[in-house]
């Protein structure tokens, strides 16, 4: 690259930054929310002539900062002279306004063809993790790796009890909702002290960061993928959703709406009885109905209630949103009536929104064997250009079929 510049006569007049976007392309070395996937490499080059700009007297200098990639645009602008707009996010990291971050956050949500709802927090000697779909297994590999080597590897090690500690997070038939690492002696993240009452106080901060986090930014991971695309077209984007203009009642109204869908979904992971949310269910807004059924169908086969839960959510599947009829039947399927929840799920995947159809092929997926009589009519579908990653799991679902089996740790 700077061979290239000094060839165009642009070397001294070019600031470069050269970054990683993620960690190696290996499992849990990408799509993974810690050190390994989301620590990267990052080196600026500042020209002589701009060095005071930087703050920086050395020639070459090192800094042990947190940094986001988010901000490297405003870094970008105040090396610039630039000034850094106030709805831009992220901050300068270097240059005449920077400023130290004394915590990072991470996200991870659905990649490809792969669901995924999760956040951490980094700060210099601690992440914590959050995983806000706790039900989701440890093999999170997208379809097409599974005919890379490294992950038959992986299976087999499994299958055969032989797993390293390092990668004990492969075998999971579900995952913590909350973890906690020293990254400092623990870089690989094998032993979570989310559990050691030594770092309760420590858990409790950072729970509460990330959570006021979520609001202050109204982070849109918290609606159903099918919701949020809706509501953005008419909205005018994802980000408008939770954004109307400033001072308006709107702007109020969606403020409100967030607060009482982060505690429910906040509370799904919680460890709460299936009673906790059985008003939600009767919601006017189908994301809050939609984390209430996953709530009462998580919590009920954590605390093996499930005859009641299945009460409670066979009249979902007359709901007259379809995100919230995919949760019901899911959780369905997962407390023992299989039947109802499967001949949905079998509705829902013909369905005329492609997000829709897309979620509903989603959950036949996760649950793996428990949908095993869908897999004949999955694996047939055909699929339009728009739903490549619709195709990924029928794909997916078509090697099962040939290998008789799935690659779920449950």
């Amino acid at each position: 690259i700077l061979d290239e510049l000094a060839a165009d006569g642009l070397e001294d007049d070019t600031i470069v930054f050269f970054w990683g976007d993620h960690g190696e392309g290996i499992p849990h070395g990408k799509r993974s929310l810690n050190e390994h996937g989301l620590r990267v490499p990052l080196v600026v080059r500042v020209p002589s002539r701009f060095a005071d700009r930087a703050g920086h007297e050395a020639a070459q200098a090192t800094t042990d900062a947190l940094v986001s990639l988010l901000d490297l645009g405003p870094t970008a602008l105040d090396l610039a002279g630039v000034p850094i707009p106030d709805w831009m996010e992220g901050h300068s990291v270097l240059g005449p306004h920077a400023r130290a971050a004394q915590v990072v956050i991470g996200a991870r949500d659905r990649m490809d063809a792969v669901s995924g709802f999760g956040r951490t927090v980094r700060e210099r000697r601690l992440r914590y993790v959050r995983n806000i779909l706790p039900w989701l297994d440890g093999d999170d590999l997208p379809p097409y790796a599974d005919g890379v080597p490294i992950t038959g590897e992986l299976r087999a090690a499994r299958a055969a009890g032989t797993l390293p500690p390092g990668a004990a997070w492969f075998s999971r038939a579900t995952r913590p909702v909350e973890e906690l690492y020293d990254v400092v002696t623990d870089p690989d993240g094998v032993h979570d002290l989310a559990a050691d009452p030594a770092h309760a106080a420590d858990l409790e901060r950072l729970r509460a960061s990330l959570r006021d986090w979520m609001r202050a930014t109204r982070d849109t991971g918290i609606l159903p993928e099918p919701i949020l695309r809706r509501e953005a077209a008419s909205a005018g984007s994802e980000w408008a959703v939770f954004h109307p203009p400033q001072g308006t009642a709107a702007e109020e109204a969606a403020a409100a709406r967030y607060d009482a869908l982060l505690d429910v979904a906040w509370d799904v992971g919680a460890g709460h009885a299936p009673d906790r949310f059985m008003a939600s269910l009767a919601s006017a807004d189908p994301a809050i109905r939609f984390w209430a059924a996953s709530g009462v169908g998580w919590s009920a086969v954590r605390h093996g209630d499930t005859a009641a839960a299945v009460t409670t959510l066979t009249p979902l599947l007359d709901d007259q949103d379809p995100v919230v009829r995919i949760a019901a039947a899911r959780w369905l399927v997962r407390c023992g009536a299989a039947e109802p929840g499967l001949t949905a799920l079998a509705a829902l995947i013909d369905d005329g929104d492609l997000d829709v159809r897309f979620a509903a092929l989603a959950s036949v997926e996760e649950l793996g064997m428990a949908a095993r009589p869908l897999w004949d009519r999955v694996a047939g579908l055909e699929f339009g250009k728009d739903e490549r990653y619709a195709s990924d799991i029928a794909g997916r679902v078509r090697g099962w079929i040939a290998r008789g089996g799935t690659h779920r740790a449950r």
